[in-house]
């Protein structure tokens, strides 16, 4: 069986059965399944227009991880079964026990094709978990989905999760997004949980070698006081070890065993 990336393919007809044919039998059926009251006429028309065709190719598009090769042999399809016999539902099914694939769309076509839409999870983070700690990539909705390869890791966050925090992926989630709102570097590590400065949120961005301290929340408010530290003593920020933000209006900024609220710009 061929596997075919994305476009659109064209095939040429099977011997025996004319475009104009086709077209006949679909009228044919579905007149057919209203005069009969059929429960499933749509069923019927499938039926009667994919009745003859064998499967030859899986036509796949929408990967960018998954190659067509990938997604053609996740619909555990064969070549030679009769297109008739492929049901959608079932394939999509068997699609979605992928770790990549959040959802997928499959439709039969004569005169021998499947073709198959797919949406992929996309890595947001990396999450350790287990004992020994092992590394699993995040989706975009906080989901653990599949092992992180060193190659799929890289620049991507990484999410600790310590015991009794109430902060879930879907929140550190959504903080990597607020870092980019307000222009601020990415995130490297966000610590989740029980800290020695600190429950909540404690983050490690690209270029600031401190940790900051967000607590549990709100975030917003507390992301712009940060964005504000870092363009107006910028200086000050990155000499700190430990950027606080959890109180109120203030940035207080710790270095070694000195604790100072920062100069420079506050936010509400």
């Amino acid at each position: 069986m061929r596997a075919e990336a994305g476009g659109r393919g064209r095939s040429e007809a099977r011997p025996g059965r004319s475009r104009a044919d086709s077209v006949l039998l679909f009228v044919t059926a579905l007149a057919a399944g209203a005069f009969l009251g059929a429960r499933d006429p749509g069923e019927l028309v499938r039926a009667s227009l994919l009745s003859g065709f064998e499967l030859e190719s899986v036509a796949a598009r929408g990967g960018s991880v998954l190659s067509a090769s990938d997604v053609a042999r996740s619909t555990g399809l064969r070549a030679g079964t009769p297109l008739a016999e492929v049901d959608p539902a079932r394939v999509e099914g068997r699609l979605l026990q992928h770790a990549w694939i959040r959802d997928a769309r499959v439709a039969p076509l004569p005169p021998g094709r499947v073709l198959v839409e797919v949406v992929e999870r996309e890595a947001r983070a990396v999450v350790l978990q287990g004992q020994p700690p092992v590394a699993w990539l995040v989706d975009e909705t906080g989901e653990v989905f599949a092992k992180a390869s060193p190659e799929r890791a890289e620049g991507l966050a990484k999410i600790v999760v310590e015991a009794g925090t109430e902060v879930t992926l879907v929140d550190a989630i959504r903080l990597t997004d607020l870092l980019d709102r307000h222009d601020l570097p990415p995130a490297e590590e966000i610590r989740l949980g029980p800290d020695q400065a600190a429950a909540g949120v404690v983050l490690r961005l690209r270029g600031i070698p401190g940790r900051i301290v967000l607590g549990t929340g709100p975030f917003p408010p507390r992301l712009e006081r940060l964005r504000l530290l870092l363009t107006g003593a910028p200086a000050e920020a990155r000499a700190a070890a430990r950027i606080d933000l959890r109180f109120g209006d203030r940035v207080v900024l710790a270095s070694g065993k000195a604790v100072r609220e920062a100069g420079g710009p506050r936010g509400g």
